[in-house]
């Protein structure tokens, strides 16, 4: 029995593989890590930076839509002008043919 615990002793190998994490691997985790952190910083803020230029939009847009209101109000008040002008100018060619 001894001879078997001798012979055992003997063929397990004096010189083990360290247990436990490489400095390859922690500097392949740390890259990765990083990598990740850098799309997730990179992509909040292209959608910080579109959200902001819609809200931009969104306010010229209502601008615009203001702008072509007053434009209407405009073009009926120039007609409405026109028109009160057309009638005042007939009354004076009119008075004028009296006299």
């Amino acid at each position: 029995m001894q001879k078997a615990t001798t012979q055992t002793l003997q063929t397990q190998p004096e010189k083990s593989k360290p247990r436990g994490v490489d400095v390859l691997t922690v500097l392949l985790i740390l890259f990765v890590m990083s990598a990740g952190i850098s799309l997730a910083i990179i992509q909040t803020y292209i959608n910080k930076e579109i959200y902001y230029e819609s809200r931009e939009i969104s306010k010229i847009q209502k601008e615009y839509n203001i702008l072509k209101e007053e434009e209407v109000a405009l073009k009926n008040s120039i007609n409405q002008l026109r028109y009160e002008n057309l009638v005042v100018d007939m009354i004076t060619d009119i008075d004028d043919k009296e006299e």
